[in-house]
């Protein structure tokens, strides 16, 4: 008895008329996808470029807004003996008040002190606010003419080779400046929320102790290019009050 061994049938090919447009269209789909993904890091990186305290009018850094927290007062978090107050008057008449702290970014301080009892800041403005980020001033205005370009200072900050333990919360005051670590010079900036990925990088010196609502109102007027106010935010007066 013998058994015969079947030859298998031949598989039959796949003629779905529709394979090559399934082709098509996930090919499509994953070219769509490709284009939108590029944008959106494209868009991402333009928001980050306008988060940084930079010390020019027209800011770009790569440092990204982050959520922020309620107020958070971090002035007792530092050392505050020889903490000196210098209260600014705006031309609207708001005023608030912050204190600077020579134990944990004593070159800065000394700077900042010495600018304010020159008067260097009467007359100049908050050029750059942003909501949720912070509010920068004491730009030199060449313009009007309003004051000479101060000298740069030595930064004060971590990645700089200091040590500095303020960390740039809602009300921190803190130095701008450009990508050189050392170009800190007038220019500062009041943070309205929590901007901690900044420690390290900037050289936080003082808090705004009372008046932050002041610095507030500094947004209610709404921003135009590169985030200059609407309404300008001048400061009449700076000065040391103890």
């Amino acid at each position: 008895m013998s058994t015969k061994i079947h030859k298998p049938a031949p598989k039959k090919k796949n003629t779905n008329p529709n394979r090559k447009y399934y082709i098509a269209i996930s090919v499509m789909i994953t070219v769509i996808t490709a284009v939108i993904v590029f944008f959106a890091c494209d868009l991402i990186s333009e928001n980050k470029q306008s988060q940084t305290p930079d010390q020019s009018y027209n800011n770009t850094d790569d440092i990204s807004q982050i959520t922020k927290p309620e107020n958070q007062n971090t002035s007792g978090t530092v050392d505050r003996t020889d903490a000196r107050k210098v209260k600014f008057t705006m031309t609207d008449g708001q005023t608030f008040t912050m204190e600077v702290y020579p134990k944990v970014a004593p070159v800065t301080a000394e700077n900042f002190l010495k600018l304010v009892d020159e008067g260097f800041y009467s007359g100049l403005t908050f050029h750059r606010v942003i909501a949720g980020f912070m509010a920068q001033g004491g730009a030199y205005d060449p313009v009007n003419q309003a004051n000479n370009p101060a000298e740069s200072i030595v930064g004060e900050f971590s990645s700089n080779g200091y040590e500095n333990n303020l960390s740039h919360q809602r009300g921190v005051v803190s130095m701008a400046r450009t990508q050189d670590p050392n170009s800190a010079s007038s220019q500062f900036f009041i943070c309205y929320g929590d901007a901690s990925y900044l420690d390290g990088e900037y050289a936080a010196f003082g808090y705004v102790i009372e008046g932050m609502e002041t610095v507030d109102s500094f947004l209610s007027a709404g921003t135009g290019a590169n985030d200059v106010p609407l309404k300008e935010v001048k400061i009449k007066e700076a000065k040391i009050v103890e």
